[in-house]
């Protein structure tokens, strides 16, 4: 089992979540740093020295890439288990990354969620709108009742690592097309809870809301577009038929 992590222009929230989970655990870290840029060097080679394992993109390359990059890693060197995916900017903590590592060996699924419960006063409003919105398109497209569709805190089995790597999207929305893709590929899936926090309202997230809103929604609106057009096809050829055993009739 492995910790995998992508950051990008990471603080030193990075480094304390990472001694945390070192004073708990000897689960293995691999951070992807994803082309921070010179300014952040010393945070990933402050991380080389308590023992964590640092990739490196030259360039911004985003995410769903970077988790690609992870799992790369892991198929090179032969990981059995699977890994768990937290985020670097402080809203997971140490307790539910370790109860998703946990339940990932016991449960024997293909994917673990951890989802966040969005009832709490302290959401910031974009937050809980955005993931209302995507659990309805969620369920209108695949029937799933997935609680949290944006979750960062995932575990995935070493099973479905080549399946991960085929998953188009290399930003935010790859994450959501793994959900997308999980029914028709029998992936299965469960989801526990975990603690909700979002520090100074989340500022520190890197999610582009109207470019990274665009590439996650995009499957949802080639979906609703087919479906109105098949809609509108269907109730063409209904009337042509009707037409057309009308006429026979007379």
């Amino acid at each position: 089992m492995k910790i995998l992590i992508p950051s990008y222009e990471p603080n030193e929230k990075l480094v304390n979540l990472v001694e945390q989970i070192k004073e708990l655990t000897n689960i293995p870290i691999i951070v992807v740093n994803d082309g921070s840029g010179e300014n952040y060097n010393e945070i990933f080679e402050t991380l080389k020295t308590k023992g964590v394992t640092v990739l490196k993109h030259q360039t911004n390359q985003g995410k769903g890439a970077a988790i690609k990059t992870g799992i790369k890693y892991l198929i090179k060197n032969n990981e059995k288990q699977g890994c768990v995916c937290a985020d670097s900017d402080g809203q997971h903590t140490v307790k539910d990354i370790l109860r998703i590592c946990e339940e990932l060996e016991k449960d024997k699924k293909d994917i673990v969620l951890g989802i966040r419960n969005f009832k709490k006063e302290n959401i910031p409003f974009r937050s809980k709108f955005g993931n209302n919105i995507s659990k309805i398109l969620f369920y209108a497209m695949t029937g799933e009742k997935v609680r949290d569709t944006q979750t960062g805190l995932r575990g995935y089995s070493s099973k479905i690592f080549e399946w991960l790597l085929a998953i188009d999207g290399n930003r935010y929305e790859y994450e959501f097309n793994i959900l997308l893709k999980m029914k028709e590929e029998g992936i299965t899936y469960t989801q526990i809870d975990i603690e909700t926090i979002y520090e100074d309202k989340n500022e520190c997230s890197h999610f582009r809301v109207i470019r990274d809103s665009i590439l996650i929604y995009k499957p949802v609106c080639k979906f609703l577009i087919s479906s109105v057009l098949s809609a509108i096809i269907d109730f063409v050829l209904l009337m042509i038929f009707q037409m057309f055993f009308n006429n026979l009739l007379l």
